[in-house]
């Protein structure tokens, strides 16, 4: 994206973990996670312009991976919920979720779905929230991704307190911590008690 000398760099590369890295000649750039990632590209407007023009050059097929659009939804979804991009989010969610290429069962997908869900969900399309959670949920339990799963179920949870669910909404998130601290992620479990029943 820009390398210590302020220069804009045009590759960015998302590895099949989830990471996102700009590779320098001189000095590699690592984002070990979305958060990270996230204030990065809140803070600097030639690092969203460089990384929307990697969204495009996906989506486009002008690298002919969609894959890799696939692996930068989730990246991305705390710039779009809190940056306001909520629209354009989903939009790039479900470009890249369509793609025959992505179609398959896999971590990224589930991860991407789980993005959806969530951005639907702020959106105030419950409906389509949960369709797209629900999706996750299958892919990432078959795929023994727990903290993928935890993620879907969490949503789950909060859409059953929109509906006014209150056993499902406890039902939800006690899977969700049970497979938080199956996986080992206590980070998710000091959530808020409405979030995390």
């Amino acid at each position: 994206i820009i390398n210590s000398s302020g220069t804009l760099l045009n590759e960015l590369t998302v590895n099949s973990s989830g990471s996102a890295y700009i590779d320098d000649p001189g000095q590699a750039t690592s984002f070990q996670d979305a958060i990270e990632l996230s204030e990065y590209l809140g803070t600097s407007e030639k690092a969203q312009a460089c990384f929307v023009r990697n969204l495009h050059r996906f989506a486009y097929r002008q690298e002919n991976d969609p894959a890799k659009g696939l692996r930068a939804v989730p990246l991305l979804s705390g710039f779009w919920v809190m940056g306001g991009h909520s629209i354009e989010g989903r939009r790039w969610a479900e470009t890249f979720l369509t793609f025959p290429e992505n179609r398959a069962r896999s971590k990224p997908r589930a991860k991407a779905l789980v993005t959806l869900g969530g951005i639907a969900f702020r959106q105030g399309d419950t409906a389509q929230a949960k369709a797209a959670l629900e999706e996750a949920l299958a892919d990432a339990k078959t795929l023994g991704e727990k903290v993928t799963a935890a993620d879907a179920l969490l949503n789950l949870g909060r859409a059953a307190l929109r509906e006014e669910t209150l056993d499902r909404a406890f039902e939800v998130s006690e899977q969700a911590k049970a497979l938080y601290m199956e996986a080992g992620d206590k980070s998710r479990l000091s959530m808020p008690p409405p979030i995390m029943a």
